[in-house]
C-alpha cells in the first residue's frame, strides 16, 4: 500500500498531507477527545470554500498523498468531491473512518483510493452482532480496496 503512494511519481519526494475534514463523530467514545461529541456540524463552510482550498492545495504542491479524517469523515457532506477533485489532479487518497456507515456508502470510492484505514472502537461496538457487522464490512471492503484496520485498545472490555 505505502509502496503504491510512494512509487505514482518516483522522481519525486513524498508529500503527505492530513485533512481532518469535519468534528464531527456519532460514536462518543469516552477515550476519544470530548470536542469531537458536541460537534454537530458537518462541515464548517459551504462547498465554495473547500472546493477553494482543495484548489490551492493542489496548486502549491502538484501531487502527493492526502488522507481525509475527522470526527467521521463520512459525515461530512462532500468527501465525495474532494476525492474526485484531488484522484483527478493524480493524488494518491486515503481515508480514516470508523466504518460506521453502510457498506454502499463507500463503493463510490472504488478505484479512486489507495486504502482505507478502519478504526474498531470497541466502546461503541459492544455486541457480537454489532462486531460481526463491522468486520464483514472490513471484509468486504477489502476485496476491492487495501484496509488497515486499526484496533483502539480498551481495558474497559
Amino acid at each position: 500500500m505505502i509502496q503504491s503512494i510512494i512509487t505514482r511519481d518516483g522522481n519525486k519526494p513524498l508529500q503527505w498531507f492530513i485533512w481532518q475534514l469535519n468534528l464531527h463523530c456519532p460514536f462518543h467514545c469516552y477515550y476519544c477527545n470530548e470536542f469531537t461529541w458536541g460537534d454537530k456540524r458537518p462541515a464548517r463552510f459551504t462547498w465554495d470554500v473547500y472546493n477553494r482550498m482543495c484548489d490551492e492545495i493542489i496548486e502549491r504542491y502538484e501531487y502527493g498523498h492526502i488522507e481525509l479524517t475527522g470526527g467521521e469523515p463520512l459525515y461530512f457532506p462532500y468527501i465525495d468531491q474532494i476525492i474526485d477533485k484531488f484522484y483527478k489532479a493524480g493524488f494518491t487518497v486515503g481515508v480514516f473512518t470508523n466504518l460506521g456507515k453502510n457498506i454502499e456508502a463507500y463503493k463510490n470510492w472504488l478505484g479512486k483510493l489507495v486504502y482505507i484505514a478502519a478504526s474498531y472502537h470497541p466502546d461503541v461496538i459492544k455486541t457480537n452482532e454489532q462486531r460481526e457487522g463491522w468486520f464483514s464490512r472490513a471484509k468486504q471492503l477489502a476485496k476491492d480496496i487495501p484496509i488497515v484496520v486499526r484496533c483502539m485498545l480498551d481495558p474497559k472490555h
